[in-house]
């Protein structure tokens, strides 16, 4: 029978969380950091001592902020500088505001509040929705941006043949919504990795044998005596580390050395929702299984079962991979790729979107995956260039190839049983389409790295549905077939076959073609040309100032010289922008050795300003600055100062 919380008892405050009593259950509010706070219920009155598997810091690892306990009437609140939670007198029912402005942040409304059931077992927790409220993100979720209305699961699972525009269950579960009203030269080595161990009982695989001999393993049942959970993977018959142990993830963390000490800085964690099948997956009729919802996992006061660790199996074996690379690495950047993920895992490792296939619905419905992705707080996101499974086209390859230059992580790969699809596969025409698409992206490292420290430090998606910078705009909220790459590119890519062109719908202001030409206006629909060996649908907004590099074969090969500065004014012939630096190989970037350039254009002059404390190699500078009917002016400096202006440019 279904059961909720009956009269708030009494309440105290321990530190920054409040503790509240139900006459049984207990609910736990605690201000984590400013602008968080962390929501817990004890339906049978005790939380278990281990902590939050988040990536976000245990209660006790940070200082708390200060926080104060009002009574309002016969509520209680718990109130910050930038958050006030208000528990209801009935019903574990919880509102969230922002102090400053008063705006509700949710609102359990009267009828909302958590249900559970007795013996424990499943829960609900509902909030009330207000009829103007859409809510976006919610992860690689496919079909509309906005998910009013819809019902969603959130288990991380392998359902590859089933992807579609309409696929519920993916490789990552993040329940997270916005809500409006490597070294070497071109190559780098990466370690593939997945959790299924090869079942060896005869001692010839070491990870095996060290990991039976200290018991990491899962095993199928409760007790000593139960025997290890296996199931079938790559190598065939596999055992699985319970990596919800920290020394588990440790004891996983150094075999990684086997191929950090060749030089190794990227790993890539695979098939950790975890994917397994009840036969060898080369049996036609392998099928899908999942570990049993009561398997073991943890010790001792922090036991608990599957049904509890599967989301966020595959973002513990990650969080074991970026431990590897950072007790090898420990001033230099490296890079964890997992296919499965749950909230917070943009901390550690970017992701991909999984097993998806050489379809045009594949290539279509990647762009929503992303822009959601993003919206959740997942930016370093990509899909598999032309497709993981079934063979690709030429044409499809070639948009592809259009599409995946405006990634945040581009890449191709393909199952080795499907057909080749290197971009010289179908001959020097589609090859060049390609080559194309990806001079491009290298051209816009300078203005993409800027982008990725916005993310970094803000949490602004790399990728950006129009609604993010558009939100009042109804036509942009429905827009999802097009793209932000930051605040200043707009990417119309073509997602259908036979298509020469496509209708692009442009929000207010002034919009530049990326490859030249005259503006165009907005808020309408423009029809642009789009033939498959040209440039795709870019627009630059008015405004921006855009920096560009030079033309790469990979990001090393040369220092940015010249720094191309594209000024593209607004209406009031005015324009901004920003380049971020690094060294872009050390950590040395998080102790302050950076530089920030902005740029400001007014009146026909253009300044720069750089602060901070690294020092860009010498370099050109070479400013175009377009006009709306676009005419473009060419000026050159032949060394770029920390402070310069650059009059006369009308």
């Amino acid at each position: 029978m279904e059961q909720c919380a009956g009269a708030l008892r009494e309440y105290r405050l321990q530190g920054a969380t409040l503790m509240a009593e139900y006459g049984g259950p207990v609910l736990a509010v605690t201000v984590v950091q400013e602008g968080v706070v962390r929501i817990r219920l004890a339906p049978q009155g005790s939380f278990a001592l281990r902590r939050s598997w988040s990536p976000l810091p245990p209660d006790d690892a940070v200082p708390p902020p200060a926080v104060q306990v009002t009574e309002r009437g016969n509520a209680v609140e718990l109130r910050s500088d930038m958050l006030a939670v208000r528990l209801e007198p009935n019903g574990c029912r919880v509102s969230v505001r922002d102090p400053r402005t008063g705006q509700v942040l949710l609102d359990d409304g009267p009828d909302g509040g958590p249900r559970w059931t007795d013996p424990p077992g499943p829960s609900r927790w509902q909030h009330r929705m207000p009829a103007g409220e859409h809510h976006f993100g919610f992860g690689e979720r496919t079909g509309p941006l906005d998910k009013r209305g819809r019902r969603y699961s959130f288990w991380c699972t392998d359902r590859f043949e089933e992807q579609g525009p309409g696929t519920d269950e993916l490789y990552k579960a993040i329940p997270f919504s916005l809500v409006m009203d490597a070294a070497g030269r071109s190559h780098g080595r990466l370690l593939t990795v997945d959790p299924g161990v090869k079942h060896d009982p005869e001692g010839g695989y070491p990870v095996y044998t060290q990991g039976v001999e200290v018991g990491c393993f899962l095993r199928d049942g409760g007790g000593e005596d139960a025997g290890l959970l296996l199931r079938y993977v790559w190598p065939g018959l596999c055992a699985f580390p319970d990596f919800s142990r920290a020394e588990i993830r440790d004891w996983w963390a150094g075999w990684h050395s086997v191929a950090t000490d060749a030089g190794v800085r990227c790993v890539v964690d695979d098939m950790n929702e975890p994917s397994m099948r009840d036969r060898p997956i080369e049996d036609p009729v392998a099928r899908r299984v999942e570990p049993p919802l009561d398997t073991p996992h943890g010790m001792d006061a922090e036991r608990t079962t599957h049904a509890e660790v599967h989301n966020v199996y595959g973002m513990l074996q990650a969080t074991a991979s970026a431990h590897a690379l950072a007790r090898a690495f420990p001033d230099e950047r490296t890079l964890v790729l997992t296919r499965a993920g749950f909230t917070g895992v943009q901390r550690l490792a970017a992701v991909w979107t999984g097993d998806n296939a050489s379809y045009w619905e594949h290539l279509a419905m990647s762009l929503p995956q992303l822009l959601n992705l993003g919206l959740s707080g997942v930016s370093f996101a990509g899909a598999d260039i032309g497709g993981f499974f079934a063979d690709c086209g030429p044409e499809l390859l070639a948009r592809w190839y259009q599409l995946g230059a405006f990634y945040p992580l581009a890449r191709s790969n393909g199952s080795k049983e499907c057909a080749e699809q290197e971009p010289w596969t179908w001959g020097p025409n589609i090859e060049a389409v390609c080559r194309r698409a990806m001079a491009l992206r290298y051209r816009l490292l300078p203005y993409l790295y800027t982008v990725f420290e916005e993310s970094a430090r803000t949490g602004a998606p790399v990728l950006r549905p129009l609604l993010y910078h558009h939100g009042a705009d109804r036509q942009a909220r429905l827009c999802d077939d097009q793209a932000m790459l930051g605040e200043d590119l707009l990417v119309a890519p073509v997602l259908r076959p036979g298509r020469e062109g496509r209708s692009v719908y442009l929000p207010a202001g002034l919009w530049y073609p990326l490859a030249g030409g005259a503006a165009r206006r907005g808020p309408g629909r423009v029809p642009a040309a789009a033939p498959l060996d040209g440039d795709p649908p870019v627009y630059v907004r008015g405004g921006a100032v855009l920096p560009t590099g030079p033309e790469l074969l990979w990001t090393g090969q040369r220092p940015l010289d010249p720094l191309t500065v594209s000024v593209h004014p607004d209406e009031h012939g005015r324009a901004g922008g920003r380049l971020y630096e690094d060294d872009g190989h050390t950590t040395a970037h998080r102790s302050g050795a950076s530089a920030t350039t902005v740029f400001a254009y007014r009146d026909g002059v253009l300044r720069a300003d750089r602060d901070g404390e690294h020092t860009p190699p010498p370099r050109a500078v070479r400013v175009l600055v377009h006009g709306p009917d676009g005419a473009v002016g060419e000026h050159r400096r032949h060394r770029d100062d920390p402070h310069w202006r650059l009059g006369g440019t009308k």
